[in-house]
């Protein structure tokens, strides 16, 4: 009976000892505008065509790229050898083969962004000719339930990754050219 309970404990510790591995080398990431008023306080962004952002650490060391989705106001992280996994995405939803391209990219895009995310201080904004100053910045880190990812249920179970959230602040009477 004792073998039976430790042979449970030794999977029990393997299955939560892979969920924190994946999750602690995984991670996803959202990121969107927000513009600010007269009076400091924010709205959520219109479409704004052709954002490039730059994603930087300290000293203003480049970590990571990213652009713009023109029409859900949503920052596409670039991989610096996959690209832009948001066109795969794309492709995804008509074959096999595009679903497995996306599958592929979006795994190395979210190992790769673990990697960096935590050292962001700063970002540069870019609106077509209008460059931003560098702006503070850090993203909020969700890393709740990883201990929850075997769970079969879509309500209760985990996520296999870190989530990261970030809402840059644009203030466009600071662009001239806007």
């Amino acid at each position: 009976m004792r073998k039976f309970f430790l042979f449970v404990l030794i999977i029990f510790g393997g299955v939560l000892g892979y969920g924190w591995w994946q999750a602690s080398t995984h991670a996803s990431f959202h990121g969107n505008f927000r513009l600010l008023n007269q009076d400091g306080s924010g709205t959520q962004a219109p479409v704004m065509p052709s954002a490039q952002v730059r994603f930087l650490g300290a000293g203003a060391k480049l970590l990571a790229e990213g652009v713009n989705d023109e029409l859900h106001n949503y920052i596409h992280l670039i991989h610096p050898e996959e690209g832009d996994c948001h066109d795969l995405e794309r492709a995804a939803t008509v074959s096999s083969d595009g679903r497995n391209a996306w599958q592929t990219c979006y795994e190395k895009l979210s190992e790769w962004t673990s990697t960096w995310i935590r050292e962001l201080r700063q970002v540069a904004v870019t609106f077509g000719d209008c460059q931003f100053p560098i702006m503070p910045a850090e993203a909020t880190e969700y890393y709740t339930d990883w201990y929850l990812w075997w769970v079969p249920l879509p309500h209760a179970g985990g996520s296999l990754s870190r989530h990261y959230k970030l809402r840059i602040a644009v203030d466009l009477e600071s662009c001239d050219s806007w």
